[in-house]
């Protein structure tokens, strides 16, 4: 079973954890709450919690449009092709602390009631126990059933508020499965840059560049375009 091997030595840092979190005191734990006393479903109302609940989470997961094949393979056409397959080359516990240490502080907690500034202040103590975590993760190419896990909470956006659709999810994961995540992307990122995978288009989610820069770049191409234009008509 995945990380049972594990389960002593996490045990025993989770100890010292706890002893830490004594001496730290308020925790600022904090939720989101939204309390919707009705819905307005097929021209029926809605006023049970657990029915309220049934249905959005029905609603929050419809699946997406599948995109067509045209689409898929027009985006694959720009993809440089790669015979390297991923390597997912195991964490130190340099990396791991830094992964910590950029998570954002802030109170709000997942199913596990434990928020990232918590985490961010007993890391010493869950450093060792986490970077094996990550690296039993990557040994076996399977991701902790238990960090797929998150806690969704309707958001009212505007408009009626007895309307389903004027709602939307914000799902909170635990700090546990984004140290996770961002270790599994480190890899993945790696992987992008050394085999040159990400055409130089790419602005989104890539290091040094944003918005900011696609406009830039688009901004420069259409003044290069004029610019070409006017010297031919002089």
């Amino acid at each position: 079973m995945l990380f049972v091997q594990l389960a002593f030595f996490i045990a025993a840092s989770l100890t010292a954890a706890s002893l830490e979190l004594s001496a730290i005191g308020n925790t600022g734990k904090q939720q989101l709450s939204t309390t919707i006393n009705k819905l307005k479903v097929n021209g029926e109302d809605l006023s049970d919690q657990k029915d309220i609940s049934n249905y959005l989470n029905k609603k929050f997961v419809e699946p997406l449009p599948d995109i067509s094949n045209n689409t898929l393979d027009l985006v694959i056409e720009h993809i440089p092709k790669c015979n390297k397959k991923l390597r997912l080359v195991f964490m130190s516990e340099y990396e791991v602390l830094e992964i910590i240490k950029n998570l954002p502080s802030k109170n709000s907690v997942s199913w596990d009631g434990i928020s990232t500034k918590v985490v961010k202040q007993i890391a010493n103590f869950i450093l060792k126990p986490q970077q094996c975590i990550i690296n039993q993760s990557f040994r076996e190419g399977k991701f902790p059933r238990n960090l797929l896990l998150s806690l969704v909470t309707p958001s009212f956006k505007k408009g009626e508020r007895e309307d389903a659709s004027n709602y939307r999810p914000i799902a909170m994961t635990s700090p546990f499965s984004k140290i996770l995540e961002k270790a599994f992307l480190s890899r993945l990122e790696n992987h992008l840059v050394e085999n040159n995978i990400l055409t130089d288009q790419q602005h989104g989610f890539t290091k040094g560049k944003s918005t900011v820069t696609a406009l830039f770049e688009v901004v420069s191409e259409i003044y290069n375009c004029a610019w070409r234009i006017k010297k031919k008509l002089i």
